[in-house]
């Protein structure tokens, strides 16, 4: 587990968040295997610092099944059940009068158009 007793401020863009939270079957020209490499290269670095300053006394091959265990796709799968985080994977084309808002209770709503 990674402890962080800093805060960090962090400015992240929408349409970035929006890119993550996109798969490719939502058919835009952004989606969340664009980022994925990057997110996982992030990981891998993350948890062997922590490891590393966890365990200093431990060999390197332990270090390394350590760091493949957390990281290892049923880890980070059943971490991503555990925190709910599919509701927030949009999975379907987006359509603009449709607009259906991620979250554990998706309400749907119909945009029309204003006339004035």
């Amino acid at each position: 587990m990674l402890l962080n007793h800093h805060k960090v401020k962090l400015c992240i863009p929408a349409a970035k968040i929006l890119e993550v939270m996109t798969t490719k079957k939502c058919l835009q020209k952004f989606n969340l295997e664009s980022v994925e490499k990057l997110g996982d290269s992030f990981l891998r670095y993350a948890i062997s610092i922590q490891s590393f300053k966890s365990y200093e006394n431990y060999h390197e091959c332990l270090l390394n099944i350590k760091k493949n265990k957390i990281i290892s796709n049923v880890a980070l799968f059943k971490l991503g059940c555990a925190h709910k985080i599919q509701r927030f994977i949009r999975n379907v084309p987006f359509y603009l009068k449709v607009l259906t808002i991620p979250s554990e209770n998706p309400q749907v709503y119909n945009l029309t158009k204003i006339s004035c």
